[in-house]
């Protein structure tokens, strides 16, 4: 398998072969697992505040299991390895953006996400899966990717 551009929350490797690529999550001593963020009222009441922080198994699970139900680049679970390091999942091998603003809009499209009224220093979008809205708000280049078909 051949390393890919690690991001912020996995090690990503590429199986040219099988045509996927597999997604290491690093378990943290301190059970941290991924990103995730908490949000909270400015105290002048002139928007909201998203504080990064890591996120514990089960919410990068959630996160990854609702962004592929709601139609995302599609993600299977394979699981913890041997030595409880990482968290596994694999996705079909995809390729970068050709335009950005293009290809976002696509995505929150596929996703049926919509932009938040609520104000935030960037750009948040809500999208409605599992019978609850979600916010959605790192559709960032490196999460913006076209598929084998394009």
């Amino acid at each position: 398998m051949q390393p890919l551009k690690t991001g912020a929350e996995a090690s990503p490797f590429a199986d040219a072969d099988w045509q996927v690529v597999y997604k290491l999550f690093p378990l943290h001593a301190s059970g941290g697992l991924g990103k995730t963020f908490e949000i909270d009222r400015y105290p002048d009441d002139q928007g909201f505040e998203m504080t990064v922080r890591d996120a514990v198994l089960i919410e990068t699970m959630e996160k990854l299991i609702v962004l592929h139900d709601a139609g995302a680049h599609p993600t299977e679970l394979v699981g913890i390895d041997e030595q409880g390091d990482y968290l596994v999942v694999k996705q079909p091998l995809a390729y970068p953006y050709k335009d950005l603003d293009a290809d976002r809009l696509i995505a929150l499209d596929r996703i049926r996400a919509v932009p938040c009224r609520a104000r935030f220093r960037r750009a948040v979008w809500i999208l409605w899966e599992h019978e609850q809205a979600w916010v959605l708000s790192d559709l960032h280049p490196g999460n913006i990717m076209r598929d084998a078909a394009d």
